[in-house]
């Protein structure tokens, strides 16, 4: 999956950053969306904020990128919103379900070489940022065995 922002080349050998920017807003089948509602929708309701957001994130970092504590080298951007996002001009990937898995994995890959088979020639730093709806299942004290 191609980094909207890719500095590699320039920094190479060198210490850098890797973002990995995530921002969901567009939820299929919740109402509103562009699919079959589910049964259960834990009365979500669809987000304007999330994924622009996360572009508008990715954006200051690329535009700050070489006054940051370590430079920036990568960012990589996942979005779900309609209408679809731009950074800088660049078309930002749907934020699904494979292409976070391939977008992490490749993160992962600039983030600690190692993983990719290549021998670790600086120090890498990470930045990763998700916004999207979060639910979380409680269960009151009394229930729990």
């Amino acid at each position: 999956m191609k980094p909207v922002f890719d500095n590699r080349a320039d920094l190479k050998g060198k210490p850098a950053c890797h973002a990995l920017v995530v921002g969901v807003s567009d939820y299929p089948h919740i109402v509103g969306g562009s699919a079959p509602t589910t049964r259960e929708t834990f009365e979500k309701t669809q987000l304007s904020s999330r994924a622009l957001s996360a572009a508008r994130l990715a954006e200051w970092l690329i535009d700050h990128r070489s006054r940051l504590a370590v430079p920036l080298s990568t960012c990589r951007v996942l979005a779900s919103a309609t209408p679809e996002l731009l950074v800088h001009d660049e078309p930002v990937a749907r934020a699904t379900v494979e292409n976070f898995v391939r977008a992490a994995t490749e993160w992962a890959a600039a983030v600690v070489p190692r993983l990719a088979g290549h021998r670790a020639d600086s120090h890498q730093y990470a930045i990763v940022f998700v916004r999207q709806h979060i639910q979380q299942a409680v269960r009151p004290l009394a229930d729990v065995p």
